[in-house]
């Protein structure tokens, strides 16, 4: 299990005052216009700045997608260089403050044949806050679904990588799930 990094520092360490943070970011942005809960948004970018700096911006992407009937999201996150291998982070789960996310391994497994994938695994993993933070907030945003993370590098094979996952998760075994999909970024 991935345990947490930045929790306490870049972000509230405890679920109550993760969901204190995001009642003030709601109180915030009451009245205006974000679109609506259980709406078909299926893709967002969010920042991750820490919770301080960018807390108010991701809450306002990720709370319009919140659909209890989430049972996957599809995380594009890390600091990469252009020249570094797609990654995929092999963890059973992720530990947050809120609950524990169970990885996709199926999908996980599947996603590892779309391409040349370096493996970050529990005990050989760079810490990365443009996971982290956005995975806490969405641990909240979707409380039942299951999590993948994948860095891909802004290179040239990001886009043929990305279509290759695209059709995978439209395919016969994932197509009918339910999905979000979350590209972190930094302001």
């Amino acid at each position: 299990m991935r345990k947490t990094q930045f929790a306490g520092t870049w972000y509230p360490d405890s679920n109550s005052e993760c969901l204190k943070c995001l009642d003030q970011y709601e109180s915030e942005l009451a009245g205006i216009e974000r679109g609506s809960e259980n709406s078909s948004i299926v893709a967002v970018v969010s920042p991750h700045a820490g919770w301080h700096f960018s807390g108010l911006t991701a809450w306002s992407a990720l709370g319009p997608a919140f659909n209890q009937d989430t049972e996957l999201i599809l995380l594009f996150a890390g600091h990469l260089r252009s020249l570094s291998r797609p990654i995929l982070h092999s963890t059973d789960a992720w530990e947050l403050p809120s609950r524990i996310i169970e990885n996709d391994l199926n999908l996980l497994r599947d996603i590892s044949e779309c391409g040349n994938f370096e493996e970050e695994t529990d005990k050989d993993y760079n810490p990365d806050n443009a996971i982290e933070l956005v995975l806490a907030m969405a641990a909240i945003a979707w409380p039942h679904a299951r999590a993948v993370v994948v860095g891909i590098p802004a290179d040239g094979e990001a886009i043929s990588l990305g279509e290759s996952i695209g059709s995978l998760l439209n395919s016969e075994n994932y197509g009918s799930l339910k999905k979000i999909i979350v590209a972190s970024t930094d302001l």
